[in-house]
């Protein structure tokens, strides 16, 4: 009987931590391909130093954009690495293409405080950083729980590609390179 019990306990337990897990997957909402993405507000870093309030999707209907979504608690080397590497390597696809990097934070005081040494840090040319003070990401741009980077490429106010990492560093960037150049070619 302890056994039956034992087993009973251990295979619920399985179950419920299951569903956790799924509840916090399905908890994103990212935009759907083939659609055309929800407004995304952000706070913009300016060559300045300031922020700026901007709305990045309708700022960039016209050309390919690669929109990067990362949790700031989920934020380190390898995803700074997956910046740079995309920010040097998307040129070659596009002179015109352009990348997005939206921290989602709780404390956008001190995100504001860290984004300008990565920038500083970086040196990124065609990638401009911006925050929005949500941890799961605004209405329409939401990541999973357990994501360390989302990743969504539009044009032509389209999104073309989307998809979430649970890790990701620099050998993931080919992917977001060919889904750039897959729709300048379409």
């Amino acid at each position: 009987m302890g056994t039956l019990i034992q087993h009973r306990f251990s295979s619920t337990t399985a179950v419920v931590a299951w569903m956790i897990a799924l509840s916090s997957y399905a908890a994103a909402e990212l935009p759907a391909i083939g659609r055309a993405p929800s407004a995304l507000r952000a706070e913009v870093l300016q060559p300045n130093g300031e922020y700026a309030e901007s709305e990045l999707v309708a700022e960039s209907q016209e050309k390919p954009v690669v929109y990067l979504l990362i949790p700031a608690t989920r934020w380190d080397r390898p995803i700074a690495r997956f910046l740079k590497t995309l920010d040097e390597k998307l040129p070659g696809s596009s002179a015109k293409a352009e990348v997005r990097a939206v921290w989602l934070t709780a404390d956008a005081a001190a995100t504001r405080e860290y984004l300008q040494r990565v920038a500083q840090s970086l040196q990124l040319q065609r990638t401009s950083l911006a925050l929005v003070a949500d941890e799961a990401g605004p209405a329409g741009w939401q990541v999973a729980g357990g994501v360390q980077l989302a990743v969504v490429v539009a044009y032509h106010g389209k999104v073309v590609a989307a998809t979430e990492l649970g890790s990701a560093n620099e050998t993931d960037v080919p992917p977001v390179v060919e889904a750039v150049a897959k729709a300048l070619d379409e």
